[in-house]
């Protein structure tokens, strides 16, 4: 992803890395997601070994956009 965005020399995209899931860090996305109020917010992993994170990242990841 970084790597992509500096190759297309794009300026106007945040990647955030959310390296702990357990327990959510309601906190600290609180203050990066706050940073970025207009963005629009996806997300994306890089393992598809480890798909099955979104269904315990989701509930959270919506409440804490809610929360904004």
């Amino acid at each position: 992803m970084i790597a992509e965005r500096q190759k297309l020399g794009t300026k106007d995209v945040a990647i955030v890395r959310v390296e702990q899931l357990s327990p959510w860090p309601f906190n600290a996305l609180k203050d990066t997601l706050q940073k970025y109020k207009n963005a629009e917010v996806c997300w994306s992993q890089e393992e598809n070994k480890n798909n099955g994170v979104w269904s315990f990242a989701e509930p959270r990841f919506r409440n804490q956009l809610k929360a904004l």
